[in-house]
């Protein structure tokens, strides 16, 4: 079973945002596959590691960034590598206050919701270019929390915008063109993206307190299908989601 590594997540601060800086790693970071209660992206400034996340590995480089989101198990392996690690909490870090191409970045590579664990699969490693500069920024970052001075949470929040700005131009221009990917939907593709939309824009505006899996399938249109595909009704029972909580003394990447 995959190990719970929890930093406690006051330590993100108001914005939610963490950054963490390590000049030089070297062999496993962990003795075993592990989850966070937060998002971890990784960015490699230079070298090569292996990195794993559920069953499916692969090699990062150099200017390589990786998302390991809510609850998915991840482990990596170096020969001397620079790598930077950015842990956001989502519930600290609203989408919809970032700006439009970063949020829809952000939306479509995270989960909505620690309690929604949909891209448990899904891997993401978005190659960019520049790395010395998005280096620079993410160096600046990291030396704004060791500084500590007036303002620094504010600035290391701006800088690690810009990095992440960087990525989503890097994710934008590798993947299908909408066109493309109209062409390939059908009717009932587009109008389940429409209700996921709705839903997505609900969450969002509920983020504090999330409704429960049943009213969101009612919501979203979902209960008859899922009613229909199964041998008995769900009963229609409200549980509130459990809250993250937590923290753990192992330090791992």
């Amino acid at each position: 079973m995959d190990e719970i590594i929890s930093q406690p997540l006051q330590q993100m601060g108001q914005s939610g945002i963490g950054i963490e800086y390590f000049p030089h790693v070297t062999g496993s970071t962990c003795p075993q596959q592990h989850a966070h209660r937060f998002v971890e992206m990784l960015y490699v400034a230079s070298g090569e590691l292996d990195h794993r996340i559920g069953r499916y590995s692969y090699r990062m480089r150099t200017g390589d960034f990786s998302i390991i989101n809510y609850g998915q198990s991840h482990k990596l392996t170096a020969s001397g590598c620079e790598l930077y690690n950015i842990y956001i909490d989502l519930r600290r870090f609203p989408f919809h206050d970032q700006p439009p191409c970063l949020s829809a970045f952000l939306y479509e590579v995270c989960q909505l919701h620690p309690s929604l664990v949909h891209n448990q699969n899904r891997v993401h490693l978005i190659s960019t270019e520049g790395a010395a500069d998005t280096a620079l920024l993410l160096h600046l970052a990291v030396e704004e929390v060791r500084l500590k001075q007036a303002g620094y949470e504010d600035a290391m929040y701006r800088y690690v915008q810009l990095v992440l700005t960087r990525v989503s131009r890097a994710y934008e221009h590798d993947k299908p063109s909408e066109a493309t990917l109209g062409a390939q939907r059908s009717s009932s593709d587009q109008d389940a993206l429409q209700r996921i939309e709705e839903l997505r824009l609900f969450i969002d505006a509920e983020f504090a307190e999330l409704p429960s899996l049943m009213s969101l399938l009612h919501r979203s249109g979902s209960l008859p299908r899922i009613c229909a595909a199964g041998s008995r009704p769900i009963p229609a029972r409200r549980s509130s989601a459990m809250p993250l909580t937590g923290s753990c003394s192992m330090r791992c990447i």
